[in-house]
């Protein structure tokens, strides 16, 4: 979802995680409730999570991530009676032996949040306009975007900043300030008093934004704290460019200066890329014109198909003078083309083309981790309960 793009505004469970302990300490007051198979009577294993250096234990069916742990704690109740059983678990902890532990996903006891009434209102944003969906999508990716980790102010979506108009005046972000201010500024409203951060809404909606439009459930845990004013907006220019003069140059903008930053590796660049395969460009926001595909409201794996496939000539914008390039009614970005030239993007572009659920599962992947880049102290919600 790159920073040219501007779309229409008009018209599986836990993975298991390796443990590893440390020896027994004196009772802990941060134990946190978990339940699952592993369990042991009084004996607990507590763990905080630390979003900044890890996705969601929540990932795609063939992918399992490792938990990195900030503080992980060993807490023996007293006067309890384990059986031999429970013995035999709790030894390979005590002894700091790493351990496979199936779990249950973990809620934050305290919070008063409908989840699913707040993913519901976000589902009925799109029904009512599905090109509402792909403009929530860029609005949470260009929330999440501006993280940078070695400088003062880190941006991504821990804070929403991109709810102030500072930051929706980026070039980047033209167009962006009715999902802002018109769709869910009355969500965040109708749950503000039960805790709704703008940042949590914010992803939750570029999540749901894809569900509905028929791509795959992208993992997503809640806890982002909103900033409180905005002095602590990101500074312009740390979205991709779309064009940066030759292919050559797009590509190393693209990765040594965009995703590289953030932490992603080219397989990554490419599914995230992907996101093209829903909503459009205006020349009158982004200087570019045009769908990706013929289906910019539903999600699927055309856009790499077309990138392939697609008889691509370079084209000028008539109301901008931006290079683009058009098979017919539809476009392309310099950036886009840009990854078939590359001898690393374009294989795996070829991959994408020709298995759907791959493409799937890795966009899945790499988004949830893009919307937890920076991010502290977060849980699972429920959207059943």
């Amino acid at each position: 979802m790159f920073a040219a793009m501007s779309v229409s505004t008009s018209p599986v469970r836990s993975s298991p995680s390796c443990v590893r302990a440390r020896p027994p300490s004196s009772v802990s007051s941060r134990m946190l409730r978990r339940s699952g198979s592993s369990q042991v009577s009084s004996l607990s294993l507590g763990k905080r999570v630390s979003s900044a250096s890890r996705l969601s234990a929540v990932s795609s069916p063939s992918s399992a991530h490792n938990y990195d742990e900030d503080s992980q704690d060993m807490a023996v109740g007293t006067n309890m009676m384990l059986d031999r059983r429970q013995i035999l678990a709790a030894m390979p902890l005590s002894l700091g032996i790493a351990v496979t532990q199936t779990t249950q996903p973990v809620y934050a006891a305290e919070d008063k949040i409908p989840w699913g009434d707040v993913r519901k209102d976000l589902a009925k944003v799109i029904s009512a306009d599905a090109n509402r969906g792909p403009t929530l999508l860029r609005l949470a990716w260009h929330s999440s975007g501006t993280y940078s980790p070695k400088t003062d102010v880190t941006g991504g979506s821990e804070k929403g900043t991109i709810r102030y108009a500072e930051e929706l005046a980026h070039g980047a972000n033209a167009g962006l300030s009715p999902a802002v201010n018109k769709w869910l500024a009355p969500i965040h409203k109708k749950y503000e008093k039960q805790g709704l951060q703008w940042a949590d809404l914010i992803t939750l909606g570029g999540v749901v934004g894809v569900a509905e439009l028929g791509g795959p459930e992208i993992p997503w845990r809640a806890g982002r704290k909103d900033a409180a004013s905005p002095d602590e907006v990101p500074p312009e220019g740390r979205l991709p460019a779309a064009d940066k003069g030759s292919f050559e140059a797009t590509n190393s903008h693209l990765r040594k200066e965009v995703f590289y930053r953030m932490g992603f590796n080219d397989r990554d660049i490419v599914a995230l890329s992907g996101a093209h395969t829903l909503g459009r460009c205006h020349a009158d926001a982004s200087g570019y014109e045009g769908p990706w595909t013929s289906t910019p409201t539903k999600m699927t794996n055309g856009y790499f198909v077309l990138l392939e496939k697609a008889k691509w000539e370079p084209t000028e914008v008539p109301k901008t003078g931006n290079k683009q390039y058009n098979a017919g009614e539809l476009m392309m970005l310099p950036s886009d083309i840009a990854l078939t030239k590359d001898k690393k993007f374009a294989p795996i572009v070829h991959e994408y083309a020709t298995n759907q659920e791959v493409f799937f599962t890795d966009f899945a992947k790499a988004v949830s981790k893009l919307f937890e880049l920076g991010t502290v102290d977060l849980y699972e919600v429920n959207f059943n309960a």
